[in-house]
């Protein structure tokens, strides 16, 4: 393979080095060196028959094994292919930056004629960014170097040092790296050294002036490209920002349409339930036999608590916090009302913490009166013992907890809607689109939930997050 790489005849020595790699792999002991260093010459014969994509995509996949091995002279010729692939394809900061990394592990390299290579490549990317007085310098190190096979590789270092002298307006080392070449034309006579140096003449000529064209050409039009792009770009941005902000504007104003919407029919219905016409009759009725039985002292205390029950009713209906204190005050005044229809059919329990008693927490107001309200007109609705009902709120950390809990008919939750279940559905919804209203609008995690099963009563427990 090295010969016919040697000829030129890249595809021949491909179709070699890959028997070389199937021998060593059906070998029974295989030695990972001499494989990988196998697939190392395989990248280097494509990439010399300018089939960049498949030796690049080779190298690529061994680089990781010299690395890890330690086998920094491999690794270092595996980054200097890859510099020639990035020069080839005209990417000169890549190719440049891949250079520099072979050229730090230079003090691992056993041939001298690598670091020639290496040094040839630095100083043509030297030229190519603008850095012509490292260009210089290097390409005058080559010169200067007896490692060389041939003159020829001299000559080629001075055709390339001559380019980097002229791009400088160096014409003094032009012209003295001219007279070099010039000297070694008759070293090369038996080798056909004038049609050599004719070439490198040519090269020069034609080949640097084409590239200055072309790279100017690309130039341009790159930045052409540039400009048009970026001015698309920037009113393509400006478009979709007016249309984000314009979408945005309506959604807010729909949301804050809706959102108002619904805390007034959510307040409407709260406010209807809590007037509830058939609560309002039996409580009066209850005071007027109070005054008919003569007992004027009872019907006025339970009027005085209506009075301030609606009042406190009215009040609050505006408001959606309310001090802990106030909402301890209604609940009282509309369990007693009520204890006062159901007489000795119910007994209700109220349970306050005393730390509630004395803090200014904040509470929705009224928030539990759909739970209560259920218990005692479909909870006990058709029972023939003694209503129980229990509620309890107590102070747990950074939150309040509400439980209200009877020992009704109860429901169960799997089944299909009866009246009792439809009613109390009603009830739930109405509760729980109140909460995500209010969590929505005080970033609170306000929470609900029901329990129940037939014969066994039901019980609501409220989780409401207080500001410490």
């Amino acid at each position: 393979s090295s010969i016919y790489g040697y000829l030129g005849e890249q595809k021949k020595a491909i179709a070699y080095v890959k028997k070389s790699i199937t021998l060593e792999q059906s070998k029974p002991v295989v030695d990972t060196f001499e494989l990988y260093s196998a697939y190392y010459n395989l990248a280097v014969m494509y990439i010399n028959d300018e089939v960049l994509d498949t030796g690049f995509a080779l190298i690529n996949q061994i680089i990781p094994f010299f690395k890890e091995k330690q086998f920094y002279e491999m690794l270092a010729l595996c980054y200097l292919q890859k510099s020639f692939c990035y020069e080839k394809w005209d990417q000169i900061p890549e190719a440049l930056a891949y250079s520099q990394k072979c050229a730090a592990l230079q003090e691992h390299f056993n041939s001298a004629g690598t670091l020639r290579e290496l040094r040839q490549m630095q100083a043509k990317l030297y030229r190519k960014t603008g850095q012509l007085d490292k260009s210089k310098a290097l390409y005058q190190i080559l010169i200067d170097s007896t490692v060389y096979l041939n003159a020829f590789g001299k000559i080629q270092s001075l055709a390339e040092g001559i380019k980097t002298a002229l791009a400088a307006k160096d014409f003094e080392l032009a012209y003295e790296y001219q007279e070099q070449v010039m000297v070694l034309k008759d070293s090369l006579a038996t080798l056909n050294s004038e049609q050599v140096i004719r070439d490198l003449e040519v090269q020069y000529q034609t080949k640097e002036i084409k590239q200055q064209n072309e790279a100017l050409k690309k130039e341009q039009a790159f930045k052409d490209l540039e400009a048009a792009q970026n001015r698309r770009l920037f009113y393509l941005a400006l478009g979709m920002a007016v249309l984000v902000i314009g979408l945005l504007l309506l959604l807010l104003q729909y949301n804050t349409v809706k959102g108002e919407s619904q805390r007034k029919e959510l307040k409407f219905q709260l406010l209807r339930n809590q007037m509830n016409p058939h609560f309002l009759f039996n409580v009066l009725g209850a005071i007027q036999g109070y005054i008919y039985t003569n007992n004027p002292i009872k019907a006025g205390d339970f009027l005085s608590s209506f009075a301030t029950l609606v009042r406190s009713i009215l009040d609050h209906s505006t408001e959606e916090y309310i001090p802990i204190t106030k909402e301890i005050e209604w609940l009282e005044n509309y369990v007693s009302l009520q204890a006062l229809r159901f007489g000795e059919d119910l007994i209700c329990t109220i349970d306050i913490d005393p730390q509630l008693r004395q803090q200014d927490f904040l509470i929705p107001p009224m928030l539990i009166q759909p739970a209560i309200e259920n218990a005692l007109e479909h909870g006990f609705k058709d029972i023939d013992y003694q209503g129980k009902l229990s509620i309890k709120m107590t102070l747990i950390e950074d939150a309040i907890e509400i439980r209200i809990a009877d020992n009704g008919v109860g429901f169960d939750p799997s089944q299909p809607f009866n009246h009792n279940k439809e009613h109390i559905s009603h009830a739930t919804r109405i509760t729980k689109e109140r909460i995500a209203l209010l969590n929505r609008k005080s970033a609170k995690n306000i929470r609900f939930e029901t329990t129940s099963a037939p014969k066994q009563g039901t019980t609501v427990l409220f989780h409401v997050p207080v500001d410490a």
